[in-house]
């Protein structure tokens, strides 16, 4: 179907899901007998004590909290409306793909139902987790993805890359998608597009340099003989400088630089252990 042959976007039927799924958001967050959940606690933490990388999960959270924190306050019903605003966001995009795919305004409300009746998208619109946030990501790496099969306009591979690395920043997961998105190119006659899909890419990695190198401090310091330095004593992994403020330390720093060297040489050519243990 040609792009300028979609079906119109039914804006009633949008505009009502829209205000359905908040409503509900903020009517779970009101009404609630209990209060914050303990996970959303550890987000909270983080934001007070801000070291981006050196934390066990990505930064997003932890700097959202600290937005918070400064704006609206750790209330209740404050910090549970942002997880309802990216639910919200995938009732926007569930319409949006069933435009996409020739819906017309009674696919685009069955669309958006779905998702508004989902349990499971729900309860994760309703805590403070990166959960939502990492649904959100995926959701907008699909939209890309199907917008350029059906434009073939190469400007999407930017919108994925773009998607795909404010996911990395929420939930190291997403990864996932990005391997199955690299392997259906390769698999297909869709490979013409990996010229433009390296490009892609530069626009999601930053961040994965530093992450090896987290990757490596935590498995450095399970092992024998390993301590934490100071903040000053800087040592280079085989994947970059380390950022964080507390590095690893085997014996001297040639040994340090070796071991550090093998963690990231393991880690790269292990991409399922580093992908389950940052999920």
């Amino acid at each position: 179907m040609p792009s300028d042959s979609r079906p119109a976007i039914a804006v009633r039927v949008l505009a009502a899901a829209l205000v359905l799924d908040l409503a509900l958001h903020v009517i779970t967050a009101v009404i609630t007998p209990y209060g914050f959940q303990r996970d959303e606690f550890l987000y909270f933490a983080m934001g007070a004590h801000l070291h981006l990388w050196s934390m066990d999960f990505p930064p997003a959270m932890a700097i959202l909290s600290q937005l918070m924190r400064a704006t609206t306050g750790l209330g209740l019903v404050p910090v549970r409306i942002l997880p309802g605003i990216a639910s919200a966001g995938l009732v926007v995009f569930a319409v949006l793909f069933a435009r996409e795919l020739g819906g017309r305004a009674y696919a685009q409300a069955l669309a958006a139902l779905s998702i508004i009746a989902s349990p499971a998208l729900l309860r994760s619109g309703t805590l403070f987790q990166p959960v939502v946030f990492d649904q959100l990501a995926w959701t907008l790496v699909l939209f890309a993805l199907v917008r350029l099969a059906r434009t073939g306009d190469g400007r999407w591979w930017l919108a994925l890359g773009a998607a795909a690395g404010v996911g990395l920043l929420v939930k190291f997961s997403i990864a996932i998608i990005g391997a199955g998105v690299l392997v259906a190119v390769l698999a297909t006659p869709e490979r013409r597009w990996l010229g433009r899909l390296s490009k892609a890419s530069l626009t999601s990695t930053p961040v994965i340099p530093t992450s090896r190198c987290i990757a490596c401090r935590r498995r450095l310091t399970r092992l024998p003989g390993v301590s934490r330095v100071p903040s000053t004593s800087r040592h280079t992994c085989a994947s970059g400088p380390c950022v964080s403020r507390k590095r690893c330390r085997v014996g001297s720093p040639r040994r340090t630089r070796l071991f550090c060297g093998a963690c990231s040489t393991w880690t790269r050519s292990s991409p399922i252990s580093r992908v389950s243990m940052w999920a």
